[in-house]
Formats: C-alpha cells, sequence, structure tokens
C-alpha cells in the first residue's frame, strides 16, 4: 500500500494489511524496481537487487553509507552514490518528493533517472525512515523548471565533466601520460587542490 501524494504511510498500518508470513523485506528485495531505504540518521539501511543492477555499485559498498549533503559522483563510487540518494530534508518533514539522480556506473556510462521519496512515519506520524524508488526509465526529457538545485548541480557537474574531463587531455607523451595520472589522484582528495604550470 503506497501513500497518496502529500500522505504519510503508516507502518503499522502497512504491516497489519500484509498477510502473515509474507517477508516485506523479502519482496522489497526482488522487486523490479530499484528501491533502497535511509533512515533518520541519513544512513541507507535498505538497498535492492534492482539498485545494484541499475548503478553497478553492489548493496555491501552502499549499506550503512551516510547520505553526505554535498558530494561528487565518480564512477562505481559508494559514497558519491549515497549523496546522489540522499532525500531532500522536506521528506523528513512527512512530504512525498521526487527528484533527479545522475548514476555513473563503474564503466563510466551515465543515467539520468527520477527517484521517488516517501516518508515513513511511526504511530505518533514522526518519521522514522524514507522509501526512495528509482525510476528504471531514461529522464533526460525531465523539465529543468521542476528539478531543484541538487538537479541542476548534478547537470552542470555532468556537463563540465563531458566538456573538460581527464579524456580531453592531449597527452601523448610519457611525461604528460604521468602528469595526468597525478591530476587523477589529486582529484580523489577531498582537499582543495591547485596545479600549475
Amino acid at each position: 500500500m503506497m501513500a497518496r501524494p502529500g500522505e504519510r504511510p503508516n507502518l503499522r498500518a502497512m504491516n497489519d494489511n500484509l498477510d502473515h508470513g509474507v517477508d516485506f523485506d523479502g519482496l522489497l528485495m526482488q522487486c523490479s524496481n530499484p528501491m533502497f531505504v535511509v533512515n533518520r540518521q541519513r544512513r541507507i539501511i535498505f538497498y535492492n537487487s534492482s539498485c545494484e543492477r541499475l548503478t553497478g555499485v553492489p548493496a555491501a559498498s552502499v549499506l550503512g553509507q551516510i547520505c553526505p549533503r554535498h558530494s561528487q559522483h565518480r564512477a562505481g563510487d559508494p559514497v558519491g552514490l549515497a549523496g546522489n540518494l540522499r532525500p531532500p530534508d522536506r521528506v523528513f518533514m512527512g512530504k512525498t518528493a521526487t527528484t533527479h539522480l545522475l548514476v555513473v556506473r563503474p564503466n563510466g556510462e551515465r543515467l539520468w533517472r527520477r527517484i521517488d521519496f516517501w516518508p515513513l512515519c511511526d504511530d505518533q506520524g514522526e518519521v522514522i525512515a524514507v522509501l526512495g524508488r528509482i525510476d528504471i526509465a531514461d529522464d533526460r526529457a525531465g523539465s529543468p523548471a521542476n528539478h531543484d538545485w541538487r538537479d541542476a548541480l548534478l547537470r552542470l557537474r555532468r556537463d563540465l565533466a563531458d566538456q573538460f574531463g581527464f579524456d580531453r587531455i592531449i597527452a601523448s607523451s610519457s611525461s604528460m601520460r604521468r602528469v595526468v595520472d597525478q591530476v587523477r589522484l589529486a582529484s580523489r582528495c577531498r582537499a582543495a587542490v591547485l596545479l600549475t604550470g
């Protein structure tokens, strides 16, 4: 039972409506839609096999990750992926939301997808977790007017990576290839790095 937009789903009512002996966790795991759950501490506590297939990142790398507010998603990077799966703050206030996700698969393939977020509430109406469902259809046609600032930032990062990525650097000599390798290493650092020369 899914809540209608603007409604808060009640976990107890959901469980009461399920037949006894039904494994709700197992149902979500077998679901063909990529689904995940984030707790109040913004930690990923569930990540189904459809998420693994879509992102190319195994659940073992993602489960337990805290969804940072700011992150850069690199291919196969579980921390960056967790940042992109972070529910908007309004969902933790009991409101449903839709955002967009840039999936960067380990092979470098980039996929735009829509995420629908539903707050999961206890009997007092407090949000205890957020259920996220990633649409399996391509969402490049989504209107930029409907995207929040995170979506705009993700699109800007994608465009900049396409325009100024490592594959755009012309480095045929061994010394220049070594410089590009050093730049790649420096780009993994979270601190600001200034390269001159």
